[in-house]
């Protein structure tokens, strides 16, 4: 019981705190068109404090999110039994957050600096806008109902072949990034399962 109102808390906890988060990046974007004041001049008083807020609400929306999101993740599994499946889950978890990082931090600049708009020769709404347009779609997307996979075998087909070029290309970089004793154990694993 106690584990169930812990899974029901944290899944409101990173389900109110993303609507935070959005709503912040929704006003950090905004505040940083030239949306306030007369044309060609900025209305520091109040561009300044809607940055502000902006930033405050996705500082307190990514400090609930974070923590809940990656212990919810492992309390997935069960353990001892499935450890490698844990340790394989937090690998692509954070592989996950750690290339959105990189491909933001080559993609962000080019938003704000080789697209022009509202009269601007950079484009900081567009920059800040983009995370905050893909972080609304996500929440939007945990609401969908869930419906299951039905009926066209050439999609289970293709899916099949997505699903096994992805489970290739895991492995190989798991034997490029591993001993080989953690290969003898996956591999071992592996035959196991099949």
């Amino acid at each position: 019981m106690f584990k169930s109102i812990n899974c029901d808390f944290r899944c409101s906890t990173i389900f109110y705190l993303s609507i935070v988060y959005c709503l912040g990046s929704i006003l950090l974007s905004v505040s940083s068109g030239n949306f306030w004041g007369t044309e060609g001049h900025h209305d520091a008083s109040i561009e300044t404090p809607v940055s502000l807020l902006g930033l405050l609400l996705i500082a307190i929306g990514t400090g609930g999110i974070k923590p809940c999101v990656s212990s919810f993740g492992g309390d997935q599994f069960k353990l001892p039994e499935q450890r490698l499946q844990l340790a394989q889950f937090f690998s692509i978890f954070y592989f996950s957050i750690n290339a959105g990082s990189l491909i933001s931090t080559f993609v962000t600049p080019i938003f704000r600096q080789d697209v022009k708009c509202f009269g601007q020769d950079s484009c900081y709404p567009l920059a800040f806008g983009v995370p905050a347009v893909i972080m609304v779609v996500a929440l939007g997307k945990s609401l969908a109902p869930v419906q299951p996979r039905v009926g066209n075998p050439h999609n289970a087909l293709v899916m099949r072949v997505v699903d096994d070029l992805l489970f290739l290309i895991w492995n190989r970089l798991f034997q490029l990034f591993s001993s080989p004793a953690d290969r003898c154990i996956r591999l071992s694993h592996l035959k196991a399962t099949s």
